[in-house]
């Protein structure tokens, strides 16, 4: 049967074999949705017609005077509102082929069809020409897609650091380098109990201290032995 496409000639041996897959445990809930803020500042005007068309359509009833009820009538408005106006964030680290998956997909298309032909008429030498063209064709597009989105970016992380705009400049090199991954190394005591509160860390402040103190007497007061001397040989 013919096999997918992986820029082989490989083909694909059909078989059924009974196995049973444990199903993996999922440990990760659903993530939250963070709202582009960044957007705010552009549509200023229209979030303020859009929040007080709300506001003037959700009033909170008189009679619930309790200011915990009031806020989250109030959150909720601001979050309903944002979202539809700004709307939700999407990843940041992006790559080169993100921005340009339209003329991407349109090539990996016509490298597909013209595999599709290849198979139909393996000994046709059109068929094999028109695929060997396309495969590459494909590489060459896409190493110059590739070093023109680099070249982009770096054109613009120089323009941000020769314009002082360090806000800018560290983003666009997190967006080359990726998220920065936050470990958590929570302070633990010598027998390994974790110290949470300050009532907790501080005596083990005071006794590490006390501690390096004395060790850094004791090296203070040992003698290294006496160095060798050996005769000079004529």
């Amino acid at each position: 049967m013919p096999s997918a496409d992986c820029d082989t000639d490989h083909r694909f041996v059909k078989s059924k074999v009974r196995l049973s897959v444990k199903v993996a445990p999922k440990k990760r809930g659903s993530c939250t949705r963070k709202l582009q803020v960044d957007k705010l500042h552009e549509l200023s005007e229209e979030f303020r017609r859009e929040l007080e068309v709300r506001l003037d359509n959700n009033e909170i009833p008189d009679q619930d005077e309790d200011p915990e009820n009031e806020w989250q009538h109030l959150k909720t408005i601001l979050q309903e509102t944002t979202g539809e106006v700004n709307g939700f964030s999407s990843r940041k680290n992006k790559d080169w082929f993100d921005e340009n998956d339209a003329e991407v997909e349109d090539l990996l298309k016509t490298k597909r069809s013209c595999h599709a032909k290849l198979l139909t008429y393996p000994n046709v030498q059109a068929a094999k020409a028109a695929y060997r063209t396309a495969c590459s064709t494909l590489q060459h597009k896409l190493r110059e897609i590739k070093n023109n989105w680099w070249l982009a970016l770096a054109e613009r992380i120089q323009s941000y650091a020769d314009m002082g705009n360090t806000r800018a400049f560290y983003e666009a090199l997190q967006s080359v380098y990726g998220p920065v991954n936050q470990v958590q190394a929570p302070l633990r005591s010598s027998d390994g109990s974790g110290l949470l509160t300050d009532k907790y860390s501080t005596p083990f402040w005071v006794a590490g201290l006390s501690t390096m103190g004395t060790f850094l007497v004791t090296i203070g007061t040992y003698k290294s032995p006496p160095s060798k001397t050996y005769p000079n040989r004529k």
